[in-house]
This record gives C-alpha cells, structure tokens and sequence, in this order.
C-alpha cells in the first residue's frame, strides 16, 4: 500500500476502513496464512527481536517511518564528560509507521505498524502476517509477555503513557535505607514491614486476608520522604511503577488511573510509588481513584507506597482510612540527636583536615535547631563549595558560618 494510499484513508475520517485496507493488502499477500490486529501497547515485534538479536528487513512499500528521541548521555562527577557522539544510547527511534519483515522460530512474519492520528490520542495499529493462527497467536503472546517483565528498569507513567527507564533505575539502585538518618528504629520498621508482607503471601492466603499493603509517608519536604523511597525500591527487589502524573492531554483522569492500576496488577508483586499524592488526583477523579485502591478488583501482591508534604490537603477518604494506607510514616524535622547523627556522618566522609572536631560538631547542631535534613545537607555543600573558592580558611569557620546565614535565611522566609 503506498504512502499516498494511506494518506487517502487519513483524509477520509474513516480510521476503520484504513485497518481493513491493510489487513486486506496482508492477505492478499500469503493467501494460506493469518492476519492478526491488535492495539495492544505491548506489542512491540522489532523491540522484542532486537533484544534477540534476529534480523529484520524493511519493506519498502510503505517506506518505513521512525520518530526519533534523543537523550544527553549521563554524566557522573569522576567520570569524563560525554562527548557530542553519535550513539545507540543517545538515539532512540521509535516505529511511526512501516512493513518488516523477519523469520522467527523457523516461520516467515510481516508486520506493518501504522499510528493512526485521532482527536482525543493517536491510535497505534499494528498487524502481524503469520504462516497460521496458532504461529501468529504464539508469537503475539511472547512479545507482549516479553514487554510486559520488568527488568532493570523502573516504569514510569507520564503524558497517558508508559516508559521503561533503566537510567532512573540505576540511579534508584545507588541509595540504600542505612544512608537515612531518621529517628531511633523507624529505618527498621519500614524495612521490616515490606519485608514481613513480601514473605507472608501464605499466611495472607491461610486467613483470608487481601494480599496487599498500603503506605503512606507524611511529613514536610526535605525530610527523608524519597530517600526513604528509593532505598525501599533498591532493597525490596520487585518490580516498581512510578507514577508522574495522571494528567495526559485530552484523556479523563480515571482512563489514566484506570491504566495504571490495571498495568500494576499485571506485574505484582511489584511497588507502586505516588509520590506527591495530594496534587496526583483531584477533583471528580478522587472517587474513581479510592474504588482502584480499595475496591471491587483485586489488588493481589501490590504495595502502593504513598508520600505528601501536605497531609492536611488529603481527602479524610485517603487519609483514615486503614485499608487504603495501612501505615503512615511521619518523618519530622529532626531533632538534636538526628542532627548529631548526620552531621557526625558528614564530618567522616570530609577529608581529614576538613574533619570536625566533638566541639564543633555540637555547636552546629545547637545552630541547625528547626533545620530540615534539606538544610542540613546545603549546609555541607554550602561550605564546600566556599572553602573550595579559598582552601586557606578553616573549614570549621567556613561550616559555622554558612550555618547561621543558613538559619538566618530559614527564619527570614518562615517569618510572617
């Protein structure tokens, strides 16, 4: 089918008779054979045999068609800054439309991808030419299972749409629950209760329980909330789904709830992060949201853990009820004996001359009194980066300093 066939059909309004032109051209194609349609997101074919390794060939007719992204290589303090190269890490083309070719398994496939525009979203249409019914079911079913594993990655929800992204994950795997400071045993019990549910689907299942946990982290920013996070995603070991926004143009909000709950009970048991919950979901779409969490369809094996800097913005619905959010973990400002703590662990990672001393240590924390871990962290990387502009000085002066401006800053943006 040429270009200006298919051009032809988009004109016309009629999406339909494009698919049945297409699937028509296919059979007419292989005779003997079975042509199989779907929309399903996960089917991916040239994904699924490139991580395999098998050749495809491009069909001129219609010329194939990529959109191509583009992503700045990542870059780590230590390491060489990336160069402006072409590479297979950097460029990332994605199939708009086109007809391939390949033999899978010993049998011959062709597989055309078209996105069809619409109003509301782009429909992507694609059809899988097989020898049979039962080849082309065979293949559909291991592409699609294919897809949906997720491996080191973590899959992120943004726009209406999923994206696999290991860079985040890679990242995630770098923070660990016994970097946190927070109050005495609070690092034992989140890590105990994930754990404890992980293990426990056998005894949920001897008494009837539901199979699924529900946390919510409350608390105001910069206190530990994500840390938290991440280091329960490194140590837990299940697959994760982030969520970045339930908004996606011209989509209700309940389709894309609808998607993401759907998508996390295909993959449990796995974590479901909602980071930032009480601006997620708004308005009408909160009801719809409390029936996903906690209503008539299973949630087996899916852990959804929660946070909000504003626990008084959440609907009472979300906010009392325990079958919805299990747990609530507060993570407060910390007090003078987290403060010694984690100054203490700032101190032993300074090289030796920078190291602070007993006596200095606690002048620093009677000075940070009211400051978050946030503020406290700036604190460290305030001085640094002034000592650096002048080595002569004593970092301890340098680290005292940039504590009262920092309390001074605190108290004049906090002030009515």
């Amino acid at each position: 089918m040429s270009i200006d066939a298919i051009q032809r059909f988009y004109e016309s309004g009629r999406p339909e008779a494009l698919m049945h032109a297409v699937a028509t051209q296919l059979a007419g194609d292989n005779p003997s054979g079975y042509v199989l349609h779907t929309d399903e997101p996960l089917f991916d074919p040239l994904g699924f045999l490139r991580s395999l390794g098998v050749h495809v060939d491009r069909v001129e007719a219609p010329h194939p068609l990529f959109t191509y992204h583009w992503s700045r290589p990542l870059w780590r303090p230590g390491q060489d800054e990336p160069t402006h190269v072409r590479s297979e890490d950097a460029l990332r083309p994605a199939l708009a439309s086109g007809r391939f070719r390949f033999t899978w398994e010993g049998e011959r496939f062709d597989f055309v991808g078209l996105i069809v525009p619409m109003v509301v979203r782009d429909r992507n249409e694609r059809w899988l030419s097989a020898p049979s019914q039962e080849a082309a079911e065979r293949f559909f079913d291991a592409v699609c299972a294919h897809h949906a594993e997720i491996r080191a990655e973590i899959l992120v929800y943004k726009n209406g749409c999923w994206q696999k992204d290991a860079a985040l994950y890679a990242e995630v795997r770098r923070s660990s629950l016994d970097d946190l400071v927070l109050p005495d045993g609070m690092v034992s019990r989140v890590r105990d209760d994930f754990r404890r549910f992980l293990d426990s689907q056998a005894f949920y299942a001897q008494h009837r329980i539901p199979y699924k946990r529900g946390a919510l982290f409350l608390g105001p920013p910069g206190n530990g909330k994500t840390l938290c996070i991440k280091g329960l995603i490194g140590e837990l070991d299940v697959p994760c789904l982030y969520v970045q926004s339930f908004v996606a143009p011209h989509v209700p909000m309940q389709q894309c709830i609808g998607e993401v709950f759907a998508r996390a009970r295909r993959s449990t048991p796995c974590l479901l992060v909602l980071e930032d919950l009480d601006s997620l979901v708004t308005g009408e779409a909160l009801s719809f949201f409390l029936n996903e969490l906690d209503g008539f369809a299973a949630n087996e094996g899916l852990i959804t853990l929660a946070s909000t800097n504003h626990a008084e913005r959440l609907d009472p619905a979300l906010l009392h009820r325990p079958s919805r959010f299990d747990r609530k973990y507060h993570f407060g400002l910390p007090g003078p004996s987290e403060r010694e703590a984690y100054v203490a662990r700032w101190s032993e990672a300074l090289a030796a001359p920078m190291q602070l001393d007993v006596a200095t240590q606690e002048k620093l924390v009677a000075h940070t009194d009211g400051f978050s871990y946030a503020y406290l962290k700036e604190l460290f990387l305030g001085a640094l980066m002034r000592w650096s502009a002048d080595p002569e000085q004593a970092f301890v002066d340098v680290a005292l300093d940039e504590a009262r401006e920092l309390a001074a800053q605190r108290e004049s943006v906090t002030s009515p």
